[in-house]
C-alpha cells in the first residue's frame, strides 16, 4: 500500500464494493476521474480480481450520469 496525497495505491488481492455520489473527470489521477464522497460498502468475497469493474466501465457510467461532471 503507498499513498501520494489523497491517492492511495495498493496491489489487487481482494475485491471491495465503493459507494459514491458521482463520478468526475480529474486530471489528478491516471484514470482521468474521481469518485464523490466514496465510502467503503463492503468486502465482496464472492468475487474474483478478474470480475472487478474496468476503466471502460467507468466511462460507460460517467456518460450514462450526464457525463459533464468535474473538470
Amino acid at each position: 500500500i503507498s499513498q501520494q496525497g489523497k491517492e492511495v495505491r495498493f496491489e489487487p488481492g481482494m475485491v471491495i464494493e465503493v459507494g459514491y455520489s458521482e463520478i468526475q473527470k480529474s486530471p489528478n489521477y491516471e484514470s482521468g476521474f474521481a469518485l464523490r464522497f466514496p465510502r467503503f460498502i463492503r468486502l465482496r468475497d464472492d468475487k474474483s480480481i478478474d470480475e472487478i469493474e474496468t476503466l471502460d466501465g467507468i466511462r460507460e457510467r460517467y456518460r450514462r450520469q450526464g457525463g459533464n461532471h468535474g473538470a
